[in-house]
């Protein structure tokens, strides 16, 4: 009987386990892990496993945001996705909806959003500023300061630097803490 009860017992907790994991593509953004940042990549999951934000104190008159995710940290940095804003002085970026086409940027020409993509060991990375790209960043919530909380979704086409192809990027969220 214990024989027969066993397997019995390892395929239920297996098939629990893989059943309960949460779909965080049906999540709001702000209802995502602090960290995440998830997207398709041409139809395909894309989940970072490290996260972060960054604001940089202004340089030349400019301060920079970036949001990051990376899927694994060592022994590389493989898979990463990553949103940059450059904002100049006497502008901020809020809870508002950014568009650009090459290196166009609206609603605010001062104010430019970029999303790159690049995956695996190689040194070819995937933007929106390269011609024929295009991104759209939406911030739902956007507390602009260092600890302060940063989620919102982004989409794009993302071309190939400098040796043709593109990725579409579909379905993109992010939560996160800025730094």
């Amino acid at each position: 009987m214990l024989r027969l009860l066993l397997p019995l017992f390892v395929l239920s907790v297996l098939f629990t386990s893989t059943s309960c994991k949460k779909d965080l593509f049906g999540e709001e953004p702000e209802n995502l892990p602090v960290g995440t940042i998830i997207c398709k990549v041409d139809g395909e999951a894309f989940e970072t496993k490290f996260g972060t934000s960054a604001l940089s104190e202004p340089q030349g008159g400019v301060s920079f945001f970036n949001i990051s995710g990376f899927e694994s940290l060592a022994p590389v940095m493989d898979d990463y996705i990553q949103i940059s804003f450059g904002v100049p002085d006497g502008f901020q970026l809020g809870e508002n909806t950014y568009a650009t086409e090459g290196i166009n940027c609206t609603p605010v020409p001062e104010i430019c959003g970029i999303l790159f993509y690049r995956f695996g060991e190689s040194t070819d990375e995937y933007g929106s500023t390269f011609a024929g790209g295009s991104c759209t960043i939406e911030f739902t919530t956007m507390e602009f300061e260092s600890g302060g909380k940063v989620s919102g979704k982004f989409s794009g086409t993302l071309i190939r630097d400098f040796n043709g192809g593109e990725v579409t990027i579909t379905e993109g969220k992010f939560n996160n803490i800025i730094l």
